[in-house]
């Protein structure tokens, strides 16, 4: 009977345990998913972003370029392969400023972007299965991070190309054609790049509709586990009454004088009540 009482405690706290752990659980869950869906939320938005600002770089480095040409048939025209900028049209600095201020701002977003990356990848990790689709997921996020790396490394040549034209307002014919083809070769960078923007963007659309089935999925499996939990140990409480029972059994039966004196006595009160 002793046994039997100390089990149903114990069987009675560990139901109340459970019902409170994973009520704790299924909440705490929800609440790192929640903050996951809003971290890969504004990972998207910082991609739509990334996105325009590439496509508008694009057009100021296209623009860049046949500023560049311009400016390169102008020196050609010079005896001393050199021309200052104050002797060129005023049009043409402008272009300049605005590429530079293009170019300044890319870079930025570019090393933003790279924290962008470590973010996902390292939300990434959550999963360890090793299909196929995610090695090429790791593999077109690495060539992202590369062509990335890459445009950030020209666009800083770039800059300082610029930067040296306009304090030092002059051009020189040798100048002019590296950085044209600077140019093109950060044209093809920010291709690669923009493509992998969007592979990466369909990426996180994936990630976000996966959080949001687990969002409803392992609340559900969590309070599920609890309830059958607390089942098993119902059936087990249930199992020490039956203890306590069978231990009352045994004291009786171990006890027969006692059984008959409370017999006898049973009767002598029901003769008192005929009386």
């Amino acid at each position: 009977m002793l046994a039997g009482a100390v089990g149903l405690v114990l069987s009675l706290i560990a139901i109340y345990g459970i019902q409170q752990a994973s009520t704790f659980a299924a909440r705490q869950t929800a609440d790192i998913l929640d903050s996951t869906k809003e971290a890969v939320v504004f990972l998207k938005r910082g991609t739509t972003k990334t996105h325009g600002l590439l496509n508008e770089t694009k057009t100021r480095a296209h623009a860049l370029d046949d500023t560049l040409a311009d400016i390169v048939k102008k020196v050609k025209n010079s005896r001393s392969e050199k021309a200052l900028l104050d002797r060129l049209d005023d049009n043409v600095v402008k272009q300049l400023l605005r590429a530079q201020s293009a170019l300044a701002a890319l870079r930025s977003t570019l090393e933003g972007f790279q924290n962008t990356l470590v973010l996902f990848n390292s939300l990434e990790r959550f999963s360890k299965s090793e299909s196929r689709g995610q090695r090429k997921g790791a593999d077109d996020m690495q060539e992202l991070s590369r062509s990335l790396m890459e445009a950030a490394e020209i666009l800083d040549r770039l800059s300082r190309f610029l930067d040296d034209v306009l304090t030092d307002r002059a051009v020189t014919l040798k100048g002019l054609d590296e950085a044209t083809i600077w140019v093109k070769e950060i044209q093809g960078r920010l291709v690669n790049a923009e493509h992998g923007v969007d592979v990466f963007h369909q990426r996180l659309t994936i990630a976000e509709e996966r959080i949001l089935t687990s969002e409803r999925a392992i609340p559900q499996w969590i309070d599920l586990g609890g309830m059958f939990a607390m089942l098993l140990l119902a059936c087990f409480a249930f199992t020490q009454i039956g203890l306590m029972i069978q231990g009352q059994s045994l004291l009786r039966a171990n006890n027969p004088g006692q059984a008959k004196s409370d017999a006898l006595g049973g009767g002598a009160a029901g003769l008192c009540d005929l009386k």
